[in-house]
């Protein structure tokens, strides 16, 4: 069988980064000037939910083995293949989904050529994907601290221009809001669930909680500026919020150059993304159909990408992301989390979800 790394932390944090940039503008028309208290709130249900992940880890190699063994620990073989089945089927809605925004990215910062674009994207992430040890991977910190300084700069860009009177008062309808805008950050965990799909490999990686941290801290000061200087009600209609933050900067042509080079250094975010829902789809694939050790995922992929270049709109609604994330990222690992304590339980030998009996 085939061996697939277990996603670090740096490249989970570098693949959700697309979809939690995409959810500023609907964050803000749910929660308007409380916005940017929201991934603050939401951090600590993020622990919640990376703990309850627990229930799909540690099959039957010690919590080395992927999302595939996790779930026939919980479940059971026959409705572990039928949840599993259901994971792949998400991932790739999702692949689909990342694959469009990967190309509106790369043409808004160098021009048109979907086709081209898509084409290249899908032999990166394949490439990427289904190695040995994942070259994306090594360099997820260098890549995560590029996209990081280039949100940085914007933020000092716009910091300045923010306003008391776009931030305070909060209206009534906002703080109704707020708690709606907490569950929409925590549907990302729909999206990080695919880091747990592929079979880990020495072990986990220490230091999530820290980038966890710093991308829930990032977030919310996107949303403090892009709140402070354009208003709740215009930063809500906008679909890249971060991006407008460059129209500060007082020399000509420099928004255009730093609009550019900012969606140039998101696409890395993109195609990481992509390479870990193709890694993770492999790895289940590679668990439902043994004998052809992963190889459903080019043709598959392929389709996914195909549909994301025909499609002209969102290939799905956000309510359906938002419900789908909710589902696989937090309820199916809550259940499996219960089942495998329930059988740690019956057998008298294990105190944790992800505990093995002896």
């Amino acid at each position: 069988m085939r061996k697939h790394h277990r996603a670090s932390a740096p490249l989970a944090l570098l693949a959700v980064l697309p979809p939690a940039l995409a959810l500023l503008g609907p964050l803000v028309e749910v929660a308007g000037r409380l916005s940017y208290w929201v991934p603050v709130a939401a951090f600590p249900l993020g622990m919640g939910v990376k703990w309850l992940w627990k229930g799909l880890e540690g099959g039957q190699t010690g919590g080395q083995s992927g999302l595939f063994d996790g779930l026939a620990a919980a479940f059971g073989a026959g409705l572990g293949r039928f949840f599993a089945l259901l994971y792949l089927l998400w991932g790739h809605i999702l692949l689909s989904v990342a694959a469009r925004r990967y190309a509106l990215r790369l043409s808004r910062a160098l021009g048109e050529g979907r086709w081209l674009y898509l084409a290249v994207g899908l032999l990166l992430a394949l490439w990427l994907g289904r190695r040995e040890k994942p070259l994306l991977a090594r360099g997820a910190k260098v890549l995560l601290l590029c996209a990081l300084t280039a949100l940085g700069l914007a933020l000092l860009v716009a910091l300045p221009g923010v306003e008391k009177r776009n931030l305070w008062p909060v209206e009534r309808v906002e703080i109704a809001g707020f708690l709606p805008a907490v569950a929409l950050t925590v549907s990302l965990s729909g999206w990080g669930v695919f880091a747990l799909a592929p079979p880990a490999e020495g072990g986990a990686e220490k230091g999530g909680t820290a980038w966890a941290a710093v991308g829930c801290g990032v977030l919310a000061l996107l949303l403090l500026a892009g709140v402070g200087a354009f208003g709740p009600a215009l930063t809500a209609r906008m679909e890249d919020p971060f991006l407008y933050l460059l129209e500060g900067v007082r020399v000509p042509g420099a928004f255009r150059r730093g609009e550019a080079a900012l969606c140039a250094l998101l696409a890395l975010g993109e195609l990481a993304l992509l390479a870990l829902l193709v890694r993770g789809c492999a790895a289940l694939w590679e668990g439902l159909v043994p004998q052809w050790q992963g190889r459903g995922i080019p043709v598959t992929a392929g389709g996914m990408f195909l549909l994301a270049g025909w499609w002209p709109e969102e290939i799905v609604t956000g309510n359906f992301l938002f419900w789908g994330g909710l589902f696989f990222g937090v309820a199916l690992p809550g259940l499996a989390c219960l089942m495998r304590r329930g059988k740690s339980g019956e057998e008298g030998a294990s105190t944790s979800c992800g505990g093995q009996s002896p």
